[in-house]
């Protein structure tokens, strides 16, 4: 299976983008972490989730673009070389923006979690009534849950939906 440069440059530009939307959230992160000490092994976890995942994420999208072409498109096709290049570059377009909102959704749900959890633990150490979620909370846990939903519509659709893009 033949894979053209174009279909490589196309999946490292998506791992550059992830790292690079990665770094510019890494300071608000960095703060998260440098919360009290008996949160540390929650804001590792959480690091870990928003940074190092998108980071070997796009690790593997630099380091294997010819293996993620090659295995993202239907071989029982047999277009001209023209039309089959366009209908793969899609294909991977359409693949790795479902990847980056399924990746992204996961992340900021567990940001959310993570947050409301410290949340009631210092309101707990602080003897604090627990207090009702905040409706940003619930907003968020709803949105980041509909952007999984789409992002695996996108991942598991993507031949439908490559097909339908092409007759617009």
């Amino acid at each position: 299976m033949n894979t053209t440069r174009n279909d490589i440059v196309l999946v490292k530009l998506g791992a550059v983008f992830v790292v690079v939307y990665a770094l510019q959230n890494l300071a608000y992160y960095i703060s998260f972490m440098m919360g009290a000490e008996e949160y540390v092994y929650i804001a590792a976890v959480v690091f870990c989730l928003v940074f190092v995942l998108p980071a070997a994420f796009s690790w593997a999208l630099w380091k294997f673009p010819a293996t993620i072409t090659g295995a993202l498109y239907d071989r029982s096709e047999s277009p001209s070389e023209n039309d089959a290049r366009n209908q793969k570059a899609l294909l991977i377009g359409v693949t790795l923006i479902g990847l980056y909102t399924l990746v992204f959704g996961i992340i900021d749900l567990v940001y959310f979690e993570a947050h409301r959890y410290a949340e009631l633990q210092l309101a707990k150490d602080a003897n604090f009534p627990e207090y009702p979620i905040l409706p940003q909370t619930v907003a968020g846990r709803a949105t980041n849950i509909i952007q999984i939903i789409l992002g695996g519509i996108l991942i598991y659709g993507r031949n439908g939906i490559t097909a339908f893009l092409r007759q617009v």
